[in-house]
């Protein structure tokens, strides 16, 4: 039973230097348990790559693991953000796993085969994404029926802590909070992945999507496969700490970036995920909005600060000149998305669903702007050489972006703060100022290091 921690969630920023090292840490840590539980000699990077979302959670939920005598039961999975989920995630996550099951009855048997007869694997990417011309196949990630067991107490009995950066509670809490699939349910999955020639495969990663297809790449991994990971989005490059950045790239034999370098696992390439923005966005079609709002994640820490930031734009905007306005969430949540900016309603022409590809509604608008910044949205835009503008929040820019974060802010594409931005929309021809910005040298530099072309 999972207690209500409120204000006990300490929240390491993804692109904070704390994160990165109380990651690197766990990492460490949890290679020394889990050997230890399993009795296996598993690398590093093997148990990295199974128990990336754990630790996640973990690094966000720091002050929380350092509770003595805490309640809670493990859960069955990971989960992003906590690691005790109440009742309605777990009953959420029930639901979607059950559904996730029935419609890919048998996925487990054809990853399998799948695996067995190519060698350059892709997962995580969709096929217009252009990847298929440079490997065999793409898979998904498969769910396969299990009965949840209970903790077994023998296996989560307090481990002797020699871990200095630790308390004796948080590894206490560790052990007890890990997901069953780590500890109970581990050994018997991980026999049932059969292994065909692992010398000869190479796995091309966009994103793990659970569990059971990490430990898939994770033990042909083990056994001597190449792992390529490849960029899934913005803020990476854009920061020195980007947890997500430092995490993949230690992982994979090489990581390949959209076309910018910082460490030398790094390989300039190819903005996939663009590719299949670009092939569902419209060029020139008929505008319906003059401006479209792109909300980020919305919650109880920023909707105080959005809805005053909102509010700065539409009550300075000049109506006159932009007459139609649109505004789309973040799709976090399965259901009813348009909750989340519900403080719009009649103050926009359209809240959208965000059920549809933002690429076409992006298309039929004359102006998107990005009410933060880095966001892979804007990338988007950028990649298709779409009007856009945005709250630039990065205050602490990598050396590789940082000029080119000078020439939009000198130029109008970033902003500090709505009203700024606001005033700039209002006094520019937007036609004439965005053929001015695509045209600059400077412009194409950005897009040549951060969206390389497929």
């Amino acid at each position: 039973m999972s207690e209500n921690v409120g204000e006990d969630v300490m929240f390491y920023s993804a692109v904070s230097r704390e994160r990165v090292e109380m990651s690197e840490k766990l990492f460490k840590v949890l290679t020394v348990i889990l050997n230890n539980i399993h009795q296996t000699e598993f690398s590093e990077r093997f148990w990295s790559i199974i128990t990336a979302p754990y630790v996640s959670a973990v690094v966000s939920n720091r002050k929380v693991m350092e509770k003595k005598d805490l309640l809670a039961d493990p859960p069955f999975e990971a989960f992003v953000g906590t690691v005790m989920p109440g009742r309605m995630l777990l009953r959420y996550h029930l639901i979607r796993n059950t559904v996730k099951l029935l419609f890919n009855f048998g996925s487990q048997s054809k990853t399998f085969s799948t695996i067995r007869k190519h060698k350059k694997i892709a997962i995580g990417f969709h096929k217009d994404d252009g990847i298929l011309n440079e490997t065999d196949v793409i898979i998904r990630a498969f769910y396969p029926f299990i009965v949840p067991l209970r903790p077994n107490n023998f296996f989560r009995k307090p481990f002797s802590n020699s871990f200095d950066f630790f308390s004796d509670a948080f590894i206490s809490n560790l052990v007890k909070l890990m997901p069953k699939l780590y500890i109970e349910h581990f050994m018997e999955i991980y026999k049932n992945i059969p292994l065909h020639n692992p010398l000869e495969k190479s796995f091309h990663v966009c994103g793990l999507e659970n569990f059971f297809i990490s430990l898939v790449v994770a033990k042909y991994a083990e056994h001597g496969s190449k792992i390529y990971y490849y960029q899934h989005g913005g803020f990476y490059g854009e920061y020195e700490y980007h947890s997500a950045h430092r995490f993949e790239s230690k992982i994979a034999d090489n990581f390949f970036t959209w076309g910018w370098k910082m460490f030398p696992n790094d390989n300039p390439y190819k903005a996939f995920r663009c590719e299949k923005f670009k092939k569902i966005y419209v060029s020139k079609s008929s505008i319906k909005y003059d401006i479209l709002l792109v909300f980020p994640t919305v919650d109880g820490k920023t909707r105080k600060s959005i809805m005053n930031s909102t509010s700065v734009f539409l009550s300075n905007l000049d109506r006159n000149k932009y007459k139609t306005i649109c505004a789309r969430p973040r799709p976090n949540s399965l259901f009813n998305r348009k909750s989340a900016i519900s403080f719009l309603k009649d103050r926009v022409d359209k809240i959208d669903s965000a059920y549809g590809p933002v690429a076409k509604l992006i298309s039929r608008s004359g102006l998107v702007i990005q009410i933060s910044y880095p966001s892979t949205n804007m990338l988007e835009c950028f990649y298709v050489d779409h009007p856009v503008v945005a709250i630039l929040e990065n205050t602490e820019p990598s050396s590789i972006v940082k000029p080119y974060y000078d020439f939009f802010l000198e130029n109008g594409v970033f902003h500090i703060d709505m009203e700024r931005l606001t005033n700039h929309i209002n006094s520019i021809n937007l036609e004439k100022w965005w053929q001015e910005i695509v045209a600059h040298p400077t412009y194409q530099q950005f897009k040549y290091k951060f969206l390389r072309k497929v």
